[in-house]
């Protein structure tokens, strides 16, 4: 199923090279569902797994990664969401945070950064600086991060999810937890 996903999402030309944004929202709802632990139980773990450890979805891995770009005229913000939604589902169940935590360190950090940037505009966008908390308190719980991450993003990354805190009690119960959650992980 993770193959198929992978097919519409990442081909490079043939009848898939055409991706329509149905057949993008369709997979990657499809991919979300089935990395949800709620909706797949054990199964969502083995498929989070296999996402995040197999060198067979390295193109998918990517797509999801690439799609938390900020640049709304890159990704539309659906896009975003819903790469958030599966990143935070394999957090849940990720098996081994290290892996998880090596994926989001390379490029410079840069999945740090658009995480760290969603928690800092979470007044704007609450959903995406929720989604975002869930991720990075299931890498802080390995305790990894604070020995990976450079020292400014840690204090950009403490900053803003003390703001995500206030801002979660006035509007979004659930950033409130999540980022509550995370800072307590810090």
């Amino acid at each position: 199923s993770l193959q198929v996903i992978s097919d519409i999402l990442c081909s490079q030309g043939g009848d898939a090279g055409e991706l329509t944004v149905e057949r993008r929202d369709f997979a990657m709802a499809s991919l979300s569902s089935l990395t949800s632990l709620e909706r797949m139980g054990q199964r969502a773990v083995h498929l989070s797994n296999e996402l995040i450890n197999s060198e067979a979805h390295n193109d998918l891995r990517n797509y999801l990664f690439t799609n938390l770009s900020q640049d709304p005229k890159q990704n539309p913000q659906r896009l975003i969401i819903h790469s958030l939604e599966i990143l935070a589902n394999v957090a849940n169940c990720s098996q081994s945070p290290s892996q998880l935590v090596d994926l989001l360190s390379q490029n410079d950090y840069i999945i740090y950064h658009d995480l760290i940037h969603n928690i800092e505009n979470a007044p704007s966008d609450p959903r995406a600086a929720d989604l975002s908390c869930v991720i990075l308190k299931n890498v802080c719980l390995s305790q990894a991060i604070t020995n990976l991450m450079p020292r400014n993003f840690r204090e950009r990354l403490f900053s803003a999810l003390t703001k995500a805190v206030n801002v979660g009690g006035v509007c979004h119960a659930e950033l409130q937890g999540h980022s509550q959650q995370c800072l307590d992980a810090m």
